[in-house]
């Protein structure tokens, strides 16, 4: 879990391709742990510092193989900055859809809607048939991630 702030940007130039705001991600350990909390788990079993930093290590290694690809029919936002824990201050900075809209939960998606989520849905697969990179970024933390998510079904009740 992170903290996650629009930071507005001023540039002493008018280009168009600089942009106006980016959103920045902060890993927080407080708020991993509120976030678990609040969902009921049984905490003394959890490890959120390291449940933080390994999803927060996922995350960026995940934005940079998309970032390096540039996969033009996978649609992510531009990213900025994907720094782990292997860095001074662990953030990642993105490009700021501020003018995307959420779907109302009730109403669903129209139909052209629904196509647009299956065609990205189709293009990720299709991505990760075709680009095995992404195999490498798992193994790199698979032992991290086998030893703090073992835990996690008995956690949570079902």
């Amino acid at each position: 879990m992170s903290v996650i702030r629009r930071v507005h940007l001023g540039w002493n130039c008018d280009s168009p391709e600089l942009p106006e705001s980016v959103i920045v991600k902060i890993p927080c350990p407080t708020a991993t742990k509120d976030a678990f909390e609040s969902s009921g788990a049984a905490m003394e079993q959890l490890d959120t510092d390291s449940f933080g930093k390994i999803s927060h290590t996922l995350e960026t290694k995940c934005y940079r193989l998309l970032q390096d690809v540039k996969q033009k029919s996978i649609l992510v936002p531009t990213i900025y900055a994907a720094d782990g824990y292997d860095s001074e201050q662990p953030v990642i900075v993105i490009e700021d859809f501020r003018n995307c809209s959420i779907v109302d939960m009730v109403d669903g998606f129209s139909e052209k809607q629904l196509f647009a989520v299956v065609e990205q849905t189709a293009n990720l697969q299709a991505f990760s048939l075709r680009n095995k990179q992404w195999i490498t970024v798992l193994r790199d933390d698979e032992g991290s991630f086998r030893g703090n998510f073992y835990v996690y079904p008995s956690i949570f009740p079902r």
